[in-house]
């Protein structure tokens, strides 16, 4: 029961970190649509560095939460 805690625990942190990637993605949709004459080779440019800063946040933690052993059950 303990396992199924903890595993419930780093799913949940999981799905924590896709929504914060899908909430960035979001914003970024709706500055583009909000701004059309803004080019769109800067929008991308900076669409792809705050997901990749992201995304290297999120595989840090993930990484660092997958690879805790266990406790004793």
């Amino acid at each position: 029961n303990k396992l199924c805690e903890n595993n419930s625990g780093q799913l949940n942190s999981v799905l924590e970190h896709f929504h914060i990637i899908d909430a960035q993605c979001q914003s970024s949709l709706d500055a583009l649509q909000q701004n059309p004459r803004l080019t769109s080779s800067k929008i991308v440019e900076q669409f792809i560095k705050e997901l990749n800063e992201l995304e290297n946040k999120n595989n840090n933690m993930t990484t660092s939460t997958m690879f805790t052993k266990p406790s004793e059950v």
